[in-house]
């Protein structure tokens, strides 16, 4: 499974697998998840934006952004791939999230409940009895 990320001119954002939506991480950790996967290279898989750069997409503190990443480290959604030569800034890599599994989320079939021999009685009762 990829993270893919698409970059328009003025737009980014990055489609996060299901099982990270699942996963039960803190509100800081998904959205960190968020912006490293909208900063993400969809073949690498590679996102390189600081901390302060993170920090400032969310409006959280520096030290939230680094208790999120510590957290998607810790639960093998993200890898630090060391420095960046250019930029200065740690190079993470979204890993593989197939690892989490997926909830079984189907849903009943919407509308009215199929038709049974006791509910087409109780219609012809009381259409009777009026």
């Amino acid at each position: 499974m990829t993270v893919r990320s698409t970059k328009k001119k003025g737009s980014k954002f990055g489609i996060v697998p299901i099982e990270v939506a699942e996963a039960g991480l803190t509100g800081s950790a998904l959205r960190v998840y968020i912006i490293l996967a909208a900063y993400g290279y969809s073949v690498s898989q590679k996102a390189y934006p600081s901390v302060g750069t993170i920090a400032c997409h969310l409006g959280i503190t520096d030290t939230s952004v680094k208790r999120g990443l510590a957290e998607l480290i810790e639960r093998d959604l993200i890898a630090n791939g060391g420095i960046h030569p250019e930029t200065g800034t740690v190079v993470y890599t979204l890993l593989d999230a197939d690892n989490l599994g997926k909830k079984d989320c189907k849903q009943p079939r919407r509308g009215r409940p199929p038709k049974t021999e006791t509910s087409d009685a109780n219609v012809n009762k009381h259409r009777t009895s009026v």
